[in-house]
C-alpha cells in the first residue's frame, strides 16, 4: 500500500478535472426547472425530483428539503461542439438553457408527473481564451 502523500498531485489529470467540475456543479444553487433567468453557454446540469410519483419515492424523500439525490445528470454542448467549436461561439450558445427547457417540456407533457416537482442545478462551463 502506498502513502498518497508521496504521490504527486496532477491537477490536469482527468480525475482531478472531473472532481473539480463536480464540486463546481454541486456548489450551484438548486432552483426551478427550467431556470427562470435566461443565460448563455453550454455546460452540465443535474435534475432532482421531490414529488409523489411512487417509482421515484426513494429519491424524492431525499430531496424534500434539499437537492441531494439526482434523478438525472447531463451535459449540453453547443452545435458543432463535438467537432471543436471555437470558445467564442460556445459562450454565445444557448445550449444549456435549451437542454433544460427541453427536459421541462418533456416532463410537462407527461400525464403522471408535475413539472413543479422537479428542480435543477447547472453550471456553464467555458474556457478562457
Amino acid at each position: 500500500m502506498s502513502d498518497s502523500s508521496y504521490d504527486p498531485y496532477n491537477p490536469l489529470a482527468i480525475q482531478s478535472i472531473a472532481d473539480s467540475l463536480a464540486r463546481e456543479l454541486l456548489d450551484q444553487p438548486c432552483g426551478p426547472l427550467p431556470p427562470a433567468q435566461r443565460f448563455n453557454g453550454a455546460g452540465v446540469y443535474v435534475l432532482y425530483y421531490r414529488g409523489p410519483f411512487a417509482e421515484y419515492a426513494p429519491l424524492a424523500s431525499r430531496n424534500q428539503d434539499s437537492c441531494e439525490a439526482p434523478i438525472y445528470i447531463g451535459k449540453a454542448v453547443p452545435k458543432g461542439g463535438r467537432k471543436g467549436v471555437n470558445i467564442e461561439t460556445g459562450s454565445r450558445s444557448t445550449a444549456l438553457l435549451s437542454r433544460l427547457s427541453q427536459h421541462a417540456v418533456s416532463i410537462d407533457a407527461a400525464t403522471n408527473l408535475d413539472l413543479s416537482d422537479f428542480r435543477c442545478r447547472y453550471r456553464v462551463i467555458g474556457l478562457s481564451p
